[in-house]
């Protein structure tokens, strides 16, 4: 794994010389980088409790990656980046709309539940498991995978 020539990097990539396990571990640095370099951009709740969920964060994309990944990986090892990458946007946006809809109910009934930190962990350890699942089942999908268990 290139960390600091690029240009080795990319000569291997125009060659093919990159594995989709490499491409893999690439694409997981990447999102865990920016798990690292956002995590200290909210001001709010205590330190222990935003190392928390910076743990959490870290340890549930971790794990969707890889379990996506070994999803991928037995139903043919082919395409895995790109495919994690095309099915998050269609994910994201699905995951979005009731996410929206308990912010207006919130807003509605003027509740302070998702002023409580842990209902936000809560909330974003349910949001991770199921975007990593629903990846997941479209990989599975995608490869023609007998995997059926989510």
């Amino acid at each position: 794994m290139y960390l600091w020539n690029v240009k080795a990097l990319a000569q291997d990539l125009k060659e093919d010389k990159v594995t989709e396990k490499e491409k893999m571990k690439y694409f997981l640095v990447t999102m865990l980088l920016a798990i690292f370099l956002n995590s200290g951009s909210s001001s709010d709740g205590s330190t222990w409790f935003k190392w928390a969920n910076y743990i959490v964060t870290f340890g549930l994309t971790f794990g969707g990656v890889i379990w996506c990944y070994n999803a991928n990986q037995r139903g043919g090892n082919k395409d895995f980046v790109i495919r994690f990458i095309c099915l998050s946007i269609p994910v994201y946006v699905r995951m979005f709309v009731p996410i929206i809809v308990l912010i207006i109910i919130g807003v509605v009934i003027d509740s302070h539940i998702f002023d409580s930190s842990y209902v936000s962990l809560a909330i974003d350890c349910t949001y991770y498991i199921v975007y990593f699942a629903w990846v997941r089942k479209y990989i599975i999908y995608i490869s023609n995978n007998e995997i059926t268990k989510v």
